[in-house]
């Protein structure tokens, strides 16, 4: 599991969920960050940079132009390996899995080898401190990128897995993750 600190970032952060090649939406979040001074560092997104929309590759060059931090989601880590679906778990032949199965196939022939290898070097785990709390922003579980957790049992999945790694996941109080859709903080006591 890599992860990456960042150290201390107080003025205001924007958290950015999935773009999923949609490279209209990208600008336009690029636009009203510049509108809220929100320095360039100060931004992070949850991961799934491409998937649903058109513009894999024109939405991915945006985010690394814009200096955007990023951790790996489960369509970055699918489509860094060339693996044959996005890895988001949906039961086979269901109306997810068969969409999926046409946008994941569009979007490996479009996107380019370059932003394939920068995929690679995507941490799963985002940490800093914004105003003397720690955070830690993460795209779907700790040991499945794809799991899709609600505030209801997050926190006892969490507290069983972040035991595994020891005293420095200690540290981080408030944990920020992608997949569900929403940003929900949630604050564990261990």
């Amino acid at each position: 599991m890599e992860y990456i600190d960042f150290g201390a970032r107080d003025e205001p952060v924007l958290l950015i969920g999935g773009s999923y090649s949609n490279a209209h939406a990208t600008h336009a979040m690029k636009n009203r960050a510049t509108a809220y001074k929100i320095a360039d560092d100060h931004r992070i997104m949850t991961g799934d940079s491409v998937a649903h929309c058109v513009h894999p590759n024109e939405t991915v060059d945006l985010i690394r132009g814009l200096g955007t931090a990023m951790v790996a989601g489960n369509c970055e880590k699918q489509l860094a390996n060339e693996a044959q679906d996005c890895g988001c778990g949906f039961e086979e032949g269901s109306l997810c899995d068969r969409l999926s199965a046409g946008w994941f196939h569009f979007a490996t022939g479009q996107l380019r080898t370059d932003l394939r290898r920068w995929m690679m070097t995507l941490p799963d785990i985002i940490i800093f401190s914004h105003q003397e709390l720690r955070v830690a922003v993460i795209h779907g579980g700790i040991s499945d990128n794809a799991r899709f957790y609600g505030p209801i049992h997050l926190k006892p999945n969490l507290r069983l897995k972040l035991k595994c790694f020891g005293t420095m996941w200690v540290t981080s109080i408030w944990w920020l993750r992608g997949i569900a859709g929403l940003h929900f903080p949630v604050k564990l006591a261990l």
